[in-house]
């Protein structure tokens, strides 16, 4: 079973793309401004603490 899946995924790899388009990752951006005030200039780190303030994490 083993030599049947890798021999597919060989077949698979060695083959020519089927797609004709080159995948493209829409804009996805939201609107607004940024990070709220107070926040701007903190490490991850603490951000992640602020987000989980008084939700026990």
């Amino acid at each position: 079973m083993k030599e049947i899946i890798v021999q597919a995924l060989r077949n698979l790899l060695s083959s020519p793309k089927s797609r004709s388009t080159p995948f493209k990752l829409r804009d996805a951006a939201v609107d607004g401004s940024g990070l709220q005030a107070g926040i701007s200039g903190h490490d991850w780190s603490s951000i992640g603490e602020k987000i989980y303030e008084g939700r026990g994490g």
